[in-house]
This record gives structure tokens, C-alpha cells and sequence, in this order.
């Protein structure tokens, strides 16, 4: 956070120096434009040379370029800071929920062997007892298996009794 909030004061300053060095050109272009209005006035030659006064717009401009290319580069050796820092945040996350993943999987695993070895691999005597299946009776065709039993058209038909 703190890497942040200086490239956002480094972002602002570069920004503020880029318009001041801006605005200081647009002053000397002014300030010669002056010059050879005056120059053209007064019948006198435009003298190409820079007077007292665009020497010094000048010396401001050329020290606004040099603390536009020092917060610049330090702008971006931060930039380049903060991005490996994302980078390192985003891989222990990425690895962190690689762990957890795997954790989560060998508890479920073991929650399940637990839940299976709580439980019984045969029901008690006592269970079995009371579902006891019929025995198979030829004498009772409904007790038979179904695989048992011949199919419907094979089975004799139904004695009909008179009215």
C-alpha cells in the first residue's frame, strides 16, 4: 500500500511537471512571438538570439525537464517493484489455494474411511433374521423367483368356475 500511494504522488508529480514544462514552452513561443511583433514595429531586425527574458523561461524549462526525468525513473523502478510484488502475491495465493485443495481432499478421504470403519460391514444377526426370504415352494407358484416362473403363455390357464 505504501508503494501505492508514492507512485500515485510519483504519477502527479510527473503529470504537474508535464503541463509546467507545457505551459512554459507556450510562454516563450509567446514571449518570441512578442519579440517579432515588436521587432516588426519598430522597423528594427528580429534578432534570433534569446534576450534576458526567454533565457530564463528556458533555464525553467530545462529544470522542470530534469525533475520530470528523475521522478520518471523513479516511477518506474516502482512500477517495476509493484509488479513483482503482485506477482509474488498472486503465486503464494495461487499456492495457498493449491494446499487447501489438497487438504480438503485427503479430509475428505479420511472422513469417509472413518465414517466406514464406524460402520458395521455386516448387519447383526439379529437383522438378518428378521428379512428372512421365503423358501422357494413348487407347491405355491407366487413364493417362486421371478426367473423361476414360466412366462404368462406358458403358464396353464386359470380354472373357471360356472356362474
Amino acid at each position: 500500500k505504501q508503494r501505492y500511494a508514492e507512485a500515485k504522488q510519483l504519477g502527479e508529480k510527473v503529470n504537474a511537471s508535464r503541463s509546467q514544462i507545457n505551459h512554459v514552452k507556450a510562454e516563450i513561443q509567446q514571449h518570441r512571438m512578442a519579440r517579432a511583433a515588436q521587432g516588426i514595429s519598430e522597423n528594427a531586425g528580429f534578432s534570433e538570439e534569446p534576450d534576458v527574458e526567454e533565457q530564463r523561461l528556458r533555464e525553467r524549462m530545462e529544470g522542470e525537464k530534469a525533475s520530470y526525468k528523475v521522478t520518471f525513473n523513479r516511477l518506474r523502478v516502482l512500477k517495476t517493484e509493484i509488479e513483482h510484488l503482485q506477482h509474488l502475491l498472486e503465486r503464494g495465493r495461487l499456492q495457498l489455494q493449491k494446499d487447501f485443495e489438497l487438504w480438503w481432499a485427503e479430509q475428505t478421504i479420511s472422513s469417509h474411511t472413518s465414517q466406514r470403519a464406524a460402520l458395521p460391514s455386516e448387519p447383526p444377526a439379529s437383522t438378518r433374521a428378521a428379512w428372512k426370504t421365503p423358501p422357494i415352494s413348487p407347491q405355491h407358484p407366487l413364493l417362486q423367483p421371478l426367473a423361476q416362473q414360466p412366462p404368462l403363455a406358458q403358464q396353464p390357464p386359470l380354472a373357471q368356475q360356472p356362474p
